[in-house]
């Protein structure tokens, strides 16, 4: 009877521990083939799973480490994660800006779920102090995470969030937007990975790579007086590039169509750059605005206005420097065609697909992502990269 009564007592404590097991996941911290950190989580819900990859892995500002917890086929998603995560590390050591302490607040404000699937959408309040400059700063941030179950765990499938890195991605606005779709009838599957699929990684590691160095070179040289601006954005490229295969071959009815009116470059051009997050701009001795056909800087709808404002233009709106070949340009950035070699061009056109055999799209004749030599010979190119814009 008393070997018996013990035998209950461990059976009891086991269950016990099993329960706890449950409630309070296990965050194994451990390292990996290469000797890196990475999370993992046993036993643990959805919910759970979902704080603690934001929280070590997804946060901009976090650990950053890897997570063995990404679902099968998500090769993408892990690419620029990865991708993402060695930029921000590298940005941090170039900059000799140690993380002492994170701490994150999470709420969760919308979710959606499916027998096999959760959408979670997040906002969040950190906090993080510096060893280099010595200070602790706030900041609020937005995250989605979709987790799919497999076998008898939960894994990530998607994820998204408001920085810098995630700007190629998808916008503020339309992340901020994503909030209300998720509460009112959930997000289907798949369009979180949608959102990736016009990422190429190469290209956007090139052009870290290149604002990597230039930060190094001269990290602090941003103007602020005058009519000049104190911060300065990128453009969000996936945007332009959406843009461009939406509206291209078609006519956007938020804005006029000057095809009739000496051609309708210029105007989808400056369409193309507004989609890419850049403000209108109504002050100072440059202009790029649009109100109405009857309301409307020069800029927006003429290649040769675009060109003098875009390459002086040190203040609000976008900001273009000349590149000496159309190999370096990125997505949404211009090409103008000087057709009969006077020095004034005369149309204007975007890069669709970047590369050292780029594609363009244009208007007037609509064309959507067409090598260069479908638009005819012209007697000289100027190629405009957009470096910025200041808001």
């Amino acid at each position: 009877m008393k070997y018996f009564r013990k035998i209950l007592s461990l059976v009891a404590t086991m269950l016990v521990f099993a329960i706890l097991l449950g409630v309070y996941p296990l965050v194994e911290v451990k390292a990996n083939q290469a000797g890196e950190a990475t999370v993992q989580d046993s036993h643990a819900t959805a919910e759970e799973v979902a704080r603690k990859f934001i929280e070590f892995s997804l946060a901009k500002r976090g650990p950053l480490l890897l997570s063995d917890d990404y679902a099968t086929d998500t090769e993408p998603l892990q690419e620029f994660l990865n991708m993402r995560r060695q930029a921000i590390l590298e940005r941090r050591e170039g900059m000799g800006c140690n993380v002492l302490k994170f701490e994150i607040d999470l709420k969760k404000t919308a979710s959606y779920a499916e027998e096999d699937r959760i959408v979670y959408y997040f906002r969040s309040y950190e906090s993080t102090t510096y060893s280099y400059p010595a200070v602790t700063s706030g900041v609020k941030g937005i995250y989605v995470v979709e987790l799919v179950r497999e076998a008898d765990s939960w894994k990530i499938s998607g994820a998204l969030s408001v920085d810098e890195y995630y700007y190629v991605t998808i916008s503020w606005s339309e992340l901020n937007a994503l909030e209300q779709t998720i509460r009112k009838r959930g997000l289907a599957r798949g369009e979180i990975q949608r959102v990736l699929a016009d990422v190429d990684c190469d290209y956007w590691e090139a052009a870290f790579r290149r604002g990597l160095e230039r930060s190094k070179n001269d990290f602090s040289a941003v103007p602020t007086t005058g009519s000049e601006v104190s911060s300065r954005v990128s453009f969000y490229r996936t945007g332009m590039k959406r843009y461009q295969r939406i509206w291209a071959l078609n006519r956007n009815p938020a804005w006029g169509d000057f095809s009739n009116l000496g051609g309708d470059c210029q105007n989808f051009a400056s369409q193309v750059i507004y989609a890419g997050g850049a403000p209108m701009d109504e002050v100072g001795s440059y202009k790029w605005y649009y109100y109405g056909s009857g309301n409307r800087a020069p800029s927006w709808t003429g290649v040769y206005w675009m060109k003098l404002y875009i390459l002086n233009n040190a203040g609000k709106g976008p900001h273009g420097i000349l590149y000496s070949s159309i190999s370096y340009l990125y997505c949404g950035d211009m090409v103008m065609f000087d057709w009969d070699g006077d020095g004034s061009y005369d149309h204007t056109a975007v890069i669709y697909s970047p590369g050292n055999s780029p594609t363009l799209s244009a208007h007037t004749q609509d064309m959507l992502d067409e090598p260069l030599s479908s638009f005819g010979s012209a007697q000289s190119y100027v190629y405009i990269h957009l470096s910025d814009f200041g808001s």
